[in-house]
């Protein structure tokens, strides 16, 4: 579904100090699968996004979506219609006046008929738990509740693969876990092909959520395996400034405590949070 080949990407690679944002990143994602993206800030996940759907051309390399090259003009089109965004900010990408034609936006560029496009809104505002805001502009929702919305629109055009970049970074721990509930039950859907999901987060516990974890480091894939593998790498991640799931703190800690490595003092361990 996704094959990346030797990514690089700059914004200025012809300035004479430029730093590249990804290097040499070789990739591949099978249809269904869910992957969750974790890095410092700066290492390069949010670019690597905007290159997967076009919005970034890379440098140097290749990314394919479905073995179209994002490098062809011709195939951009076809590609974000396989793949849908949601942003870290839903103010950034809602653009309509009400709830429901914020719905119907997507639908009307995708070039649906009345009838089919009216159908597809009345299901996704039932299935998002949004009917009563139809009328509201979308700018009075709560936070969370806009971004229930960002969801739902890109969810109403049937996509292939959904990137979620930072979606709950702004949220309260309650809607952050409305929003992980959401995703967990559109994974959990039935289609053909199987939705793809990629999540960027800076919460560990998150991650937790997705079959596969890569983490970013200075523009390059530094662990790529299962959660639960990666988070026993505990020192490895904190090196690049990265936390473990407390769970996972407290497995290490009991661990070096039966070995004799450390004595029971828990604030020795346990962050600050």
């Amino acid at each position: 579904m996704i094959e990346i080949t030797d990514l690089h990407f700059s914004y200025n690679m012809h300035a004479e100090n430029d730093t590249p944002i990804l290097t040499g990143i070789n990739l591949n994602i099978q249809s269904g699968e869910s992957v969750a993206i974790m890095g410092a800030n700066g290492s390069g996940k949010t670019t690597f996004a905007r290159c997967l759907n076009g919005l970034l051309i890379p440098t140097n390399g290749s990314v394919k979506i479905a073995g179209l090259e994002t490098t062809q003009p011709d195939n951009l089109r076809q590609i974000r219609r396989k793949i849908g965004m949601v942003f870290q900010n839903p103010e950034n990408q809602i653009v309509s006046t009400t709830v429901e034609r914020e719905i119907a936006f997507g639908l009307e560029n995708l070039g649906l008929d009345y009838e089919e496009m009216h159908a597809i809104v009345e299901q996704t505002l039932k299935r998002f738990d949004l009917s009563k805001y139809r009328e509201h502009p979308p700018h009075l929702l709560s936070g969370g509740e806009m971004q229930r919305l960002a969801v739902a629109s890109i969810v109403a055009m049937s996509p292939e693969i959904i990137i979620f970049d930072e979606p709950t970074s702004l949220l309260d721990p309650a809607h952050c876990n409305m929003i992980v509930k959401l995703i967990l039950e559109l994974q959990q859907e039935k289609t053909e092909p199987p939705l793809t999901t990629i999540f960027i987060t800076q919460f560990p516990y998150e991650a937790l959520y997705f079959n596969r974890l890569l983490v970013f480091h200075q523009g390059r894939i530094y662990l790529d395996g299962s959660p639960a593998d990666i988070f026993l790498k505990r020192d490895e991640l904190c090196k690049i400034g990265l936390e473990v799931p407390i769970e996972f703190e407290i497995n290490d800690y009991l661990l070096k405590l039966s070995q004799g490595q450390v004595s029971l003092n828990p604030s020795e361990f346990l962050p600050i949070r």
